[in-house]
């Protein structure tokens, strides 16, 4: 009896039968949020999107609210300048001026630190076989992906949550839903942290679930646009303790 042939990618490569492309032609993701195509042939995969490569690498916005390129520190244009000079020097900012914005770079830092220290919560006390991928938790065996955020939010349990909690925004949702094993595996929900790092809330993340999430119109930091913001139903997390051994699965 013959084999049955195997799977293959659209560039000719074998793939198992879950995945959708090989991992040369798997997308990435940028710190934006959106996707980009990895390039083909040898060398050094680019770190952004085409549209952030003349940006700063840490996506950091003028005063104004436009992303500086890179050969800007603070601001954008010598107008801006000066008026930042002024609220440097005490007067009023004026209406619209963004001030106390953290950078995406910055943000993303603590997110990867509330997924190293799940990933040690779930290793040492759960005796789970997981990993950490940018600022994702990976079960390894069931390649799932849990991504982390980490909240301004203030909670020891469900009660203290406020009724609807911000999860992401929707283009980078959207394109973490896209990605596919083995790299970082299927996302599964997410995990959001309390600001002190001490408290998780998990949810699922599958499309049935985010088709009941709630969204609205915002101000998007790290793209200087406008766009949706996703919240999901305080009901629907499971809040646990770092302090504390898991029982659950």
């Amino acid at each position: 009896m013959p084999m049955p042939r195997r799977k293959r990618c659209a560039c000719g490569a074998k793939i198992e039968d879950h995945e959708a492309e090989c991992e040369t032609c798997q997308v990435l993701i940028c710190l934006c949020g959106r996707k980009y195509p990895r390039r083909k042939g040898p060398g050094r995969q680019p770190s952004r999107c085409p549209k952030c490569e003349s940006l700063r690498p840490d996506l950091r916005i003028c005063g104004c609210g436009v992303l500086l390129k890179s050969s800007q520190r603070k601001t954008c244009s010598p107008d801006c300048r000066r008026i930042w000079r002024r609220i440097r020097r005490g007067a009023t900012p004026p209406d619209g001026w963004h001030t106390q914005i953290v950078t995406a770079l910055e943000l993303d830092s603590k997110h990867r630190k509330v997924a190293r220290y799940v990933a040690g919560w779930l290793q040492r006390r759960g005796r789970k076989k997981v990993g950490v991928i940018d600022t994702a938790v990976v079960y390894l065996n069931e390649k799932l992906r849990f991504e982390c955020r980490h909240s301004p939010l203030s909670f020891r349990t469900a009660k203290d949550l406020p009724p609807w909690v911000y999860m992401d925004d929707r283009t980078r949702l959207t394109s973490l839903q896209g990605l596919a094993p083995p790299a970082t595996g299927w996302l599964a929900g997410y995990i959001v942290s309390s600001d002190d790092y001490c408290t998780v809330a998990a949810t699922s993340a599958d499309f049935g679930d985010v088709a009941q999430w709630k969204s609205r119109a915002a101000w998007i930091p790290r793209r200087a646009d406008i766009g949706e913001e996703m919240y999901c139903k305080r009901d629907r997390f499971q809040v646990d303790s770092l302090l504390e051994a898991t029982t659950s699965a």
